[in-house]
């Protein structure tokens, strides 16, 4: 898929496979009902070279989040987003 060959995902699936194995995360696990935590990789780096925390992986979700379109967060992007200070994030690497 050509989205995994230009993104990464804290979790992804192997070719052909539908189990999740970790891509960003070096682990990840329910540790309640309604709450999935996920450890990151060390020394992950954004392709500017800055590095790639946690914090930055909860703005990406907070960013899902408040784009609250009915067809979908790619629909608001660029023109039309409800939070135009939001514009999506460069890539990152590890």
């Amino acid at each position: 898929m050509v989205m995994n060959q230009i993104y990464s995902f804290l979790l992804n699936s192997k070719p052909g496979g539908a189990d999740p194995v970790p891509d960003l995360a070096e682990s990840s696990s329910f540790t309640k009902p309604t709450e999935f935590t996920v450890k990151l990789k060390s020394d992950l780096k954004w392709a500017n070279g800055h590095v790639l925390d946690s914090k930055d992986v909860k703005f990406s979700f907070d960013r899902q989040t408040a784009i609250n379109d009915p067809n979908g967060r790619l629909r608001c992007w660029p023109t039309s987003s409800p939070l135009p200070h939001l514009m999506p994030a460069p890539w990152f690497s590890h």
